[in-house]
């Protein structure tokens, strides 16, 4: 009673988000349900709760009643329900997590995360695609699954996503690795079909050696972080691009992160797969996106279905392309020598 008491008191002093911010909470949404069905089906729909994180309080957008919040009217800007209580999180947070028993975006303001407005909205649209990724019961169930083989059932504790002991270090995985970040920025280097298709080859023959160098739930930690955190840099890159025929600020901010995947394989090959740990994960699973979206553009439909099969999708699409453009023949002097089983009939002895 003396906390409720307490709440609704500090509630008479609440001051609403200044009007910059709100416009960026109200520029995101617009962004997502404008341009999301283009990225991906049914991300138009997806839920969009937004707690913004001030100096001494947290105001929710868009949410439904939470407990430890009290009403704080309705903004017209965002056309969204308000919510306030005193600040409980940090305030260069952002991420979409859960909040009680619903999964909400947490930001900081823009002021204090050091972003431009676009820069800001961008980010908002990567964790909107965490959302959507949860509205999938396939994602929900293997994240379920993952969580019981890497935390023991415990299904309040997420660390295990942050804080794997993946063997960054092993000198064997470094090499590997290093052969994948080489092929991948081949692949973004290429200017041809047919380099781009040879350096695809290239970096699922480096994965599946990686692949076969951990172990079994090592690797099942590669898949995850590539393919949920791998697509969602993926995801805010082309919805940006997409909100960018609009919006200078937004194109500039989407060019520029996609430029970042090969400057951030370089800094990965020249600092190792040590230093940049997981991180190395979402710019290869945000590389292999894109390998998917040029080979086969319809893997956007079979992903919310296997959210974390990148690879053997990535297989799939490669192989096709082989079958039905004839493409293997240019390439024969790169790939028929590997005999891999993506390749066609005529491409082997």
């Amino acid at each position: 009673m003396i906390s409720f008491f307490a709440l609704a008191s500090s509630a008479a002093l609440f001051t609403i988000p200044t009007q910059s911010d709100r416009e960026m909470i109200a520029d995101a949404h617009s962004i997502i349900r404008e341009y999301g069905d283009q990225v991906w089906d049914g991300f138009s729909q997806a839920p969009l709760p937004i707690l913004l994180i001030e100096e001494d309080h947290e105001t929710l957008f868009c949410g439904v009643p939470i407990d430890g919040f009290v009403s704080a009217g309705f903004d017209t800007i965002t056309k969204c329900s308000m919510q306030f209580r005193p600040r409980e999180l940090p305030t260069d947070l952002s991420a979409a997590t859960d909040l009680g028993e619903h999964q909400v975006i947490m930001m900081g303001t823009s002021s204090t995360l050091e972003m431009t407005r676009a820069e800001w909205v961008v980010i908002v649209l990567h964790e909107a695609f965490h959302q959507y990724q949860s509205m999938s019961p396939a994602y929900s169930d293997a994240t379920d699954r993952l969580r019981l083989e890497f935390e023991g059932g415990n299904d309040q504790d997420v660390r295990w996503m942050l804080d794997y002991p993946f063997p960054y270090a092993d000198a064997q995985v470094r090499a590997i690795f290093a052969e994948m970040t080489g092929s991948a920025l081949r692949f973004l280097d290429a200017s041809s079909e047919q380099q781009k298709l040879a350096a695809i080859e290239d970096y699922l023959t480096a994965r599946e050696k990686a692949e076969e160098i951990v172990e079994q739930k090592n690797w099942a930690y590669y898949e995850f972080q590539a393919g949920q955190e791998g697509v969602a840099r993926w995801s805010e890159i082309r919805l940006a691009a997409a909100a960018g025929s609009a919006d200078p600020d937004l194109a500039a901010v989407a060019e520029e992160t996609r430029l970042g995947l090969a400057t951030s394989l370089r800094a990965i090959d020249r600092d190792g797969l040590h230093m940049w740990t997981r991180s190395a994960f979402y710019v290869l699973g945000a590389v292999e996106a894109e390998m998917l979206e040029q080979t086969e553009p319809a893997w956007r439909r079979e992903y919310p279905r296997r959210p974390f099969e990148l690879g053997a999708m990535l297989n799939t699409a490669l192989a096709e392309q082989f079958k039905t453009t004839g493409i293997y023949g240019l390439l024969e002097p790169l790939v028929c020598k590997k005999q891999t089983v993506r390749f066609p009939p005529q491409c082997r002895p």
